[in-house]
């Protein structure tokens, strides 16, 4: 798998899963912007690949828009979007989930 010239953005990607989809995409030529709402690890993680970071809380929508745009701004087109931010609620119907 060769990602040149792809850019990716990878949810979680801070820690476990994320970070390893991070390191693999570099490894590979993906320019990939790491979203995490952990800074300490999205900043580490960033800076011993290369990639860039954003604080990022999925579970709200003001920072996936802020998210996106930061994407756009930085790699004009987006390629990869990898969903691995692990979000919990409490058990209740769907449509009663707010952010």
């Amino acid at each position: 798998m060769r990602l040149d010239g792809k850019s990716a953005i990878v949810t979680g990607g801070g820690s476990g899963f994320g970070e390893g989809i991070v390191k693999k995409f570099i490894a590979e030529g993906a320019r990939v912007l790491i979203a995490d709402r952990d800074e300490t690890n999205a900043k580490r993680v960033a800076q011993t690949t290369g990639a860039s970071w954003l604080r990022v809380d999925v579970t709200r929508s003001a920072d996936v828009k802020a998210m996106l745009d930061a994407a756009q701004t930085e790699f004009g087109d987006l390629n990869i979007l990898v969903n691995n931010a692990g979000v919990g609620h409490l058990p209740q119907p769907l449509e009663g989930l707010t952010e």
